[in-house]
């Protein structure tokens, strides 16, 4: 997408159009640092453990927060993920407070976006050559599941998002889970993947799950995560199967098999 921007959007850009080229993303992020350091970088956009990785790298350069560096930085755009899990981490590497706005697009089109700092949810973009529908979770995977309009949806219910669009889509799953939290107007939030789930025995836990009980424990123990995988374990001979968690500490539990039972 970034090589479509309109070159006279470009002056006031960065990274250069040379620099997003580079496909590795190691020697890219080194140059995005040289580039962006002694420049006024007032708005910062992108994937959360991406942007955390940038911050890190400006952190480890100059040894002071983000909001220190670029003293005229206000406002950060993201998406892509859930964001609360990156939260605390992202906002402890700028060092003061900042507007956030969240958005929602994909490959296939832009879907809804963060319209307001006090109501929940993004707003769905209905009006962008894109019809939605949608299939109720627990009929995700049927045969023939049961497609529903955008009239029908209720609040509290977690959708496979489904988009016909006049790109020439049609009938075609995304692969994001929503939850609408309003109807007027229709706001949603992202909570998940139509495959992140893990059901080796049945369970069937989605990322949403995964996500707010790994918060949770979090706070509990005033603890900053700084990323996470979950994977179930199938034991085939004797003793029980279960989720085996892999986490990535910004401070470490000072009780770790407390944290393991939260």
């Amino acid at each position: 997408m970034n090589h479509h921007v309109p070159r006279y959007l470009r002056k006031n850009q960065l990274p250069d159009y040379e620099t997003n080229c580079i496909e590795d993303w190691e020697t890219k992020l080194n140059k995005v640092v040289d580039e962006t350091l002694g420049q006024n970088m007032t708005l910062i956009s992108g994937i959360p453990p991406w942007v955390q990785m940038y911050f890190d790298e400006i952190i480890k350069r100059t040894s002071k927060p983000v909001g220190e560096v670029f003293p005229d930085f206000s406002v950060m755009v993201y998406g892509g993920v859930n964001f609360e899990p990156y939260k605390t981490k992202l906002l402890q590497s700028i060092g003061r407070k900042i507007d956030g706005i969240e958005t929602f697009p994909a490959s296939e089109g832009f879907f809804a976006f963060q319209d307001s700092q006090t109501e929940p949810g993004l707003l769905l973009n209905t009006n962008s050559g894109i019809f939605f529908e949608f299939i109720p979770e627990d009929e995700i995977g049927s045969e023939h599941p049961k497609r529903i309009s955008l009239k029908d949806v209720k609040t509290g219910v977690n959708y496979a998002l489904i988009i016909n669009s006049n790109a020439g889509l049609w009938g075609y799953n995304i692969g994001d889970m929503v939850k609408f939290v309003s109807t007027e107007p229709y706001r949603l939030v992202v909570t998940g993947r139509t495959k992140h789930f893990i059901s080796a025995f049945g369970e069937h836990v989605i990322g949403e799950e995964v996500e707010h009980s790994l918060m949770k424990a979090a706070r509990e123990e005033n603890i900053h995560i700084t990323e996470f995988t979950v994977a179930p374990y199938v034991n085939e001979g004797e003793g029980k199967s279960y989720h085996e968690w892999f986490i990535e500490f910004d401070t470490f539990p000072q009780n770790i098999q407390e944290f393991s039972k939260r």
